[in-house]
């Protein structure tokens, strides 16, 4: 098993990698929303 000290870093980079792949995903189906509806 890990120890806590070696898996906190990864721990939280895949937490910041998540956040920011949802949040971009979130931005990116807005922004096409928005456009599609301009067209």
């Amino acid at each position: 098993m890990f120890s806590q000290a070696g898996v906190a870093p990864f721990v939280t980079l895949i937490v910041v990698l998540v956040i920011a792949a949802v949040a971009g995903y979130g931005f990116w189906v807005r922004n096409r929303s928005r456009s599609k509806s301009e067209d």
